[in-house]
């Protein structure tokens, strides 16, 4: 027996041992748990006093590491929520296997709502019903009051009623974690993170597409800026970022990319090939890593013979055209993550901001207006979803209206009645 110990009680049926530590004044219990089939022993304070309660505190211990030794887990790590979470994103921040955006937004989440509700729990109490009283809580998490005493920057991204996007990232970025947690040996099975129930009265609230007279009124604003003359106020960073604003708009209406997608590629995985209908033009032929895409797959996009022009253009015009650079960077030659507010700014002049429906347009919508315009140009809304990255079922869902547009004189002319019809009454 230890010297240090003072006070001691032996629970054999629970290889534990209770004592007291001598130089400890607060006289609080501690345990001593010998492991099975393995070196060591686990040793944790019960925190009391009261020898009843740390009997009680041993007898859980020993649960918990035969439950984890029975499952093929380590009983000498910390399976804590808040421990495991924090060596989550310290393991991905340390590998750099996962972007800024994809770092904040994971921290973020956990900070906010993950810390708050899970830190009583240790990983493996984290189940299915668990989760779905979550997202009961955090559907209800944001009052008025509570949203007045936030800080700026959080009212900024938070609301009473979350939208259906930010409560599908809140659940992706948790099924990150859990899956994280079954590859590293932290759990032993995975519990379902179903997704929030989107709300089907829940109307679109950004990125609406651009008709064809509001396109040509864009790019030409665009344009005018990018290749301005006799203004001696603008420097060679401004032409810079304006031109990226000019060439990145019509990237993603002619590849139908995403901005976060577009933002990432780099010239390496741009390439021009003669077009075989027109030896006088080119195709523009985008190979998308899979680390880039949306759906973390490899996808091939193809842009149009006059963007592939346009491009060519770019690269000339451009600072930073070698291989490795990205194709739309800011001044410096780093990863540029948004132009939104130049992008809206512009509209705002433009009186352009909102569609006739009411829908506010972002540079999200310049993906949205490539589709539309591939759709009117009669391609196959399969060939359109392979090219977006996107699945038939959302294309037919969300773009129907425009096959029905286009073909609206085939529908008029069957739905007429013959010319010598009368009808009877």
């Amino acid at each position: 027996m230890s010297k240090y110990y003072d006070d001691v009680y032996e629970m054999p049926e629970y290889d534990a041992l209770l004592y007291t530590n001598k130089k400890n004044k607060t006289r609080r219990w501690s345990v001593r748990i010998k492991l099975q089939g393995r070196n060591g022993y686990i040793v944790k304070s019960c925190k009391t006093t009261k020898l009843h309660l740390a009997q009680e505190f041993a007898k859980k211990l020993h649960k918990t590491i035969t439950d984890a030794s029975g499952a093929g887990l380590d009983p000498r790590r910390s399976y804590k929520f808040c421990d495991v979470f924090e060596e989550f994103l310290g393991f991905h921040h340390r590998n750099g296997t996962l972007s800024k955006y994809r770092y904040q937004s994971l921290s973020g989440d956990y900070g906010r709502y993950f810390e708050p509700f899970f830190r009583n729990y240790e990983v493996q109490e984290i189940t299915s019903p668990l989760w779905e009283r979550f997202k009961i809580w955090r559907r209800e998490f944001w009052t008025e009051e509570r949203l007045a005493a936030a800080t700026p920057s959080v009212r900024a991204i938070a609301a009473v009623n979350p939208t259906s996007a930010t409560l599908r990232v809140c659940a992706n970025n948790f099924g990150q974690f859990i899956k994280w947690c079954a590859r590293q040996g932290y759990i032993s099975h995975a519990p379902i993170i179903a997704g929030f129930q989107s709300n089907k009265q829940e109307l679109k609230k950004r990125g609406a597409a651009f008709e064809r007279t509001e396109w040509a009124r864009l790019i030409s604003s665009f344009k005018d800026d990018a290749f301005e003359e006799g203004n001696p106020n603008l420097t060679a960073a401004h032409f810079h970022q304006r031109r990226v604003i000019y060439y990145i708009s019509m990237f993603m209406c002619g590849t139908m990319m995403r901005p976060s997608e577009a933002f990432r590629i780099k010239w390496r995985d741009i390439r021009w090939k003669p077009n075989k209908h027109n030896p006088n033009n080119e195709d523009l032929v985008i190979d998308i890593p899979a680390q880039v895409t949306k759906t973390k797959k490899h996808r091939t996009s193809i842009g149009t013979c006059s963007l592939a022009n346009h491009m060519r253009d770019w690269r000339q015009l451009s600072n930073w055209g070698e291989r490795n650079d990205f194709v739309f960077p800011n001044w410096g030659g780093e990863r540029q993550s948004t132009m939104n507010k130049s992008f809206v700014r512009r509209l705002t002049e433009l009186n352009m901001v909102y569609s006739h429906e009411g829908i506010k347009r972002t540079t999200y919508s310049c993906r949205h207006t490539g589709i539309c315009f591939a759709l009117d140009r009669k391609i196959s809304e399969i060939d359109v979803s392979l090219l977006a990255g996107t699945s038939l079922v959302y294309i037919r869902n969300n773009y129907y209206s425009k096959n029905m547009e286009r073909r609206s004189s085939d529908f008029a002319t069957q739905f007429s009645y013959p010319d010598d019809y009368e009808p009877t009454r």
